[in-house]
Formats: C-alpha cells, sequence, structure tokens
C-alpha cells in the first residue's frame, strides 16, 4: 500500500463486487454512532453512519436512548490530515456530528440520532446500554487527593463512556470511589 501498487485495481474491484447501501433520502433520519470521542474545543463528537435521511448544520436533532434534543452546531467528513466540513450528511454517508456536549455519555456507541422534524418511529436495532461486570475499588493513598482522584475520574469519563463510578467508604482505606 506504501508504494501503492495494486491500489487502483482494489478500489475498481471493491466498486465492482460490493454493492452500494440501499438508502432513502426521504426517510425519517437515521443516523448510527458507533464511535465517539471528547474534544476539549468541540465537545464530544459522534461519528455517525447516516443509514436513511440526512442531517444537517443547524438542524435539531433527537438522541434517541435519551430522549434529548440537541442542535447539530457542526458536520465533518473524517480525513486522517485535517477534517472537511460540509453543511449536511446524506444517507449513505459517514461523518462526524458536533453538538457540543460536554460528555461522550450523551452520545453512546450504537445508539441512533434522528431529526426532531421528522422523527424515526424506532431506532437501529441492538442498542444496549453497556453494563458493568468487572468492578475495582481506588481509594487515594493520602485521604486529601479525595477531589484530584475524583476529578480524574472525570477526565476519564470524558473520553469513555463505559466507565462508572460511585463514591464509597472503607473503615480501613477511607474515602474512595467504586470503579
Amino acid at each position: 500500500a506504501k508504494t501503492g501498487v495494486g491500489i487502483k485495481e482494489l478500489i475498481e474491484t471493491i466498486i465492482t463486487k460490493i454493492p452500494a447501501p440501499k438508502t432513502d433520502d426521504e426517510a425519517p433520519t437515521k443516523a448510527l454512532i458507533y464511535d465517539s470521542w471528547f474534544d476539549n474545543y468541540l465537545g464530544a463528537l459522534a461519528l455517525v453512519r447516516i443509514y436513511e435521511g440526512s442531517i444537517a448544520k443547524n438542524d435539531e436533532v433527537l438522541v434517541m436512548s435519551t430522549d434529548k434534543k440537541h442542535i447539530v452546531q457542526d458536520l465533518f467528513y473524517p480525513h486522517p490530515l485535517s477534517p472537511i466540513k460540509t453543511q449536511s450528511l446524506q444517507s449513505g454517508e459517514v461523518g462526524v456530528v458536533v453538538l457540543g456536549l460536554k460528555t461522550v455519555g450523551d452520545v453512546q456507541v450504537g445508539d441512533t440520532i434522528t431529526l426532531v422534524k421528522n422523527k424515526a418511529k424506532e431506532a437501529i436495532g441492538g442498542f444496549e446500554k453497556a453494563k458493568a461486570f468487572v468492578f475495582a475499588g481506588l481509594y487515594p493513598i493520602e485521604t486529601d487527593k479525595f477531589e484530584d482522584l475524583r476529578d480524574a475520574l472525570d477526565k476519564l469519563k470524558l473520553n469513555d463512556s463505559s466507565i462508572t463510578y460511585e463514591p464509597e467508604t472503607s473503615l480501613a482505606l477511607g474515602f474512595g470511589f467504586r470503579v
């Protein structure tokens, strides 16, 4: 791939052998969130594939699992060197949706985004909230570092929506968190 040998043939084979996705631009919008991360300037970003319909900048959208409404602040196509801004994403396309959210917990992987004005009747199947199976007790070595530990866990949660934690107390260890 580094030298470019066979790339043209590979692309041509993909185009001829793999069918284009069947989409409907007029159907209610359904966008599957398949990745999310936190950007210090833009907030939580959602990488989506538009299955039906379209999403445009300034549209009011609904995250279906939480039933929360948000305004699309920006849209762009992912690119290794620099994102390519766009005014809309159409069915069959993959792009990044900027909603200005403070945590990635509001845009969970597997969830569906739809438009408020033309709401989809049901979400794309398969979404389940993450269930914790493994827990650990985290305690600061020095008790006055409890708030620093809480801040560190908050920062970790910004990038990983599957992380959950709650304060707990141990007679031997003091104040800490069940993570």
